[in-house]
């Protein structure tokens, strides 16, 4: 099986915002309260825009130290590098993931 890049690039509309508002506080509480994500995006290509976006997300978060994230084959870009340093170097966490975008 071969696995195929995702992008998401549309806007939402205000209905959806209040949902997504409402999924990034539930997903703050989850981030501070997770033991592991080892297999979270485990076999699955994220792009780089949204691995990103994901990086630096979480290192803006208050997060539980001593996580091992998956982000399967999804790689980062230079822009998203000191992110992804904050979560291995400040919190701990062990990342399993694609490494830096050429």
């Amino acid at each position: 099986m071969q696995l195929k890049e995702v992008r998401f690039k549309r806007t939402l509309p205000p209905s959806h915002r209040i949902i997504a508002r409402r999924s990034n506080v539930w997903l703050s509480s989850v981030l501070t309260n997770v033991g592991s994500m080892r297999w979270m995006f485990e076999g699955v290509t994220l792009s780089v825009e949204n691995y990103d976006t994901l990086l630096k997300g979480w290192a803006t978060q208050e997060l539980k130290e001593g996580v091992e994230f998956n982000g399967g084959n999804s790689k980062y870009s230079a822009e998203a590098a000191n992110a992804r340093n904050t979560l291995v170097d400040d919190f701990g966490w062990t990342i399993t993931d694609g490494g830096l975008a050429d």
